[in-house]
């Protein structure tokens, strides 16, 4: 209980302290019992263990209640009772990092299980409470959905429902759907395309005539939008369009009523992500619902999409677009639209003409095996739930949020790299292309978004992609701010190459290192912190009877031990922050929230549970057999 005369933060110290002492007692009599082999006694330490645990969920309630009122926006984002290791008092003290100063990015390392994921929580709560815009790639999922559950949990404390996204090919029926390419220039989607192409061929010859093809076919479609669309009115109509109709689709699919929070706190109203929909959706007219969308995006570049694409990579498909150029679509009289349209419609021909003149005038048969292996490699991506949630809808919900002025986005991305393997890196990929091809636009425009972005990535190393050190480089100056955690420094390196590794970790100006195992790591990270200089004096003695003299001098010590990193408890870490280095006992974060995510069953884990219960069945059947006989 707090005592009279003490400060918030002062019990909130003797709090985590207790915290510390508890979890240190559950440790020793869990190993004790691991070496009992006498039940009786096991028995006996096993109640000791109970009466022990009966006690944590008052301490934990409380601390966590006391770490919330640590939590003061004004001075910035929370990150817990921290130690300045180069003052000389070793002074506790709350720690802010001001989100003026927060144009840089943070890294967090450290092996599993040593509270990464709960600093992730922690952070986006309070990001989405400050009005941030938030993306979370959340790989694992996990027992609970604990990420999913806590963020949308933190968009209805923070009065911003409606800002909540999900986007999983596993759960198409939950997810929201993203056209990845929507938006991108002509060249900015081909070099998409190439990355993908790169991420399972070294080739460079390979990759360099999918880039090529994939440009052909995009610049004819562009010439043949503007040609037949000068003044941009008619793509404007159906962009809209395509907005209503995904809206009715959502509203059809229910997209947020099976995907919904089993209970929620009096001061929630669990029906809020499903009423903002249903509110939208009511205003479409009645006309458009009865329409029956057309899904020929042959005169429309806007919503290409990525099946699309593949759809027009073959030779003969090339070579039909060409035909049309040459012969079919003709540009609009000079005095229709203007001399400056007519010419600039006239030069997206030619460019679009020339290079379709290079890649068809390959071999039919050598660009049909290139072909095939391209088309294969978009086929992931467009076919099944992966496709639909892909290349189900011509525009991109997602990134258009970022440019709302009144409504935000509060994203959580699941791409299940154990699930889909590659088409995870490839959709997250293409994700954050799509990112950075929106900060592209205010890097020309000079027009900042109204928020600033945070992008969260959760076991970083499973989807790090060659050329994500662009955005690292980049990013920081153009509204987002990076958010990555991993267990390793190498995670980075095997992915990326040394070379490219080494420039996201330099444009990490917040490293936070946990505890680490491999002797390696630990060695590295201990290194990385530099050391502190300390002044030392020494009295010489000249012998008997003689006078000494003091000797005055400085000497560089490690901050930490490669032994310190190894040792370092759960839910501590170093962090170097705006020329200093602290460590820091990070804001606790409760195991599993009241409020968990009821996630719709899957159709091959419900065929899998048909089958595991049928086993039991026939072995009950077989055991009554045998007890009868």
């Amino acid at each position: 209980m707090k005592k009279k005369n003490q400060t918030d933060f002062e019990y909130l110290i003797e709090l985590k302290l207790k915290m510390k002492s508890f979890l240190e007692k559950e440790e020793e009599i869990r190993r004790r019992m691991d070496k009992l082999a006498d039940k009786k006694e096991f028995e006996k330490v096993q109640k000791e263990l109970d009466i022990h645990l009966s006690s944590f969920k008052k301490l934990e309630d409380e601390l966590v209640i006391e770490e919330k009122k640590m939590i003061n926006l004004d001075r910035g984002l929370y990150k817990g009772v921290a130690i300045n290791v180069r003052d000389k008092t070793y002074a506790k003290l709350p720690l802010y990092l001001k989100f003026k100063n927060m144009d840089n990015h943070l890294g967090y390392t450290g092996t599993t299980r040593v509270g990464k994921t709960k600093n992730m929580i922690s952070d986006a709560q309070q990001l989405i409470k400050k009005g941030w815009d938030v993306l979370i790639f959340d790989p694992k999922g996990g027992e609970g959905q604990e990420i999913l559950t806590e963020t949308i949990q933190a968009t209805l404390e923070s009065n911003r429902p409606e800002d909540f996204k999900f986007l999983s090919p596993a759960f198409s029926n939950e997810s929201e759907y993203a056209n990845l390419i929507y938006g991108m220039a002509d060249d900015e989607g081909a070099s998409l395309i190439r990355t993908f192409a790169e991420s399972v061929s070294d080739d460079g010859f390979f990759t360099g005539v999918v880039y090529e093809n994939t440009l052909a076919c995009l610049k004819s479609l562009t010439y043949i939008q503007a040609a037949t669309d000068p003044s941009g009115e008619y793509t404007k109509k159906l962009e809209k369009l395509e907005l209503e109709k995904y809206m009715k689709l959502k509203t059809l699919k229910s997209v947020n009523k099976t995907l919904s929070v089993s209970k929620w706190n009096r001061t929630s109203n669990p029906n809020e992500l499903v009423i903002s929909t249903q509110k939208t959706t009511d205003k479409i007219s009645d006309d458009y619902i009865k329409r029956e969308a057309s899904n020929s995006l042959y005169q429309n570049r806007s919503m290409v999409t990525l099946k699309t694409l593949s759809n027009y990579i073959t030779f003969d498909s090339l070579t039909s677009l060409k035909v049309t150029i040459s012969s079919v679509i003709t540009i609009p009289p000079i005095e229709k639209i203007g001399r400056e349209r007519y010419l600039e419609i006239t030069q997206l021909r030619d460019e679009a003409l020339s290079i379709l003149d290079k890649v068809l005038s390959t071999d039919k048969t050598n660009f049909s095996k290139i072909a095939k292996t391209h088309s294969v490699l978009l086929s992931q991506l467009v076919y099944g739930d992966i496709g639909e949630v892909f290349s189900g809808i011509g525009i991109n919900p997602i990134a258009n949020r970022l440019l709302s002025e009144d409504k935000g986005l509060v994203c959580v991305m699941q791409p299940y790299p154990m699930k889909y393997k590659t088409v995870s890196n490839i959709s997250v990929m293409a994700m954050l292309k799509s990112i950075e091809s929106m900060m592209g636009l205010i890097g020309t425009s000079g027009r900042a978004n109204k928020r600033r972005l945070a992008i969260m990535i959760d076991e970083a190393g499973a989807v790090m992609y060659k050329g994500i050190e662009e955005l690292f480089n980049k990013a920081g100056g153009l509204g987002v701010t990076m958010f990555v955690y991993t267990q390793s420094y190498e995670d980075y390196s095997l992915t990326l190459g040394p070379t490219n590794a080494n420039v996201v970790i330099d444009n990490v100006n917040t490293p936070i290192t946990m505890r680490m195992n491999h002797p390696e790591s630990c060695k590295r990270a201990a290194e990385s912190l530099g050391t502190i200089r300390k002044h030392t004096s020494m009295y010489m003695s000249m012998g008997a009877g003689a006078s000494g003299r003091f000797s005055v001098g400085n000497e560089d010590e490690p901050i930490a031990l490669p032994e310190d990193m190894a040792e370092l408890p759960v839910g501590m870490g170093y962090m170097r922050h705006n020329g200093e280095t602290y460590l820091v006992d990070f804001p606790y974060v409760k195991g599993m929230t009241n409020y968990p995510i009821q996630m719709p069953t899957l159709e091959n884990e419900r065929s899998r549970r048909e089958i595991a219960a049928y086993e039991t069945q026939l072995l009950e059947n077989i055991h009554k057999m045998t007890i009868n006989e």
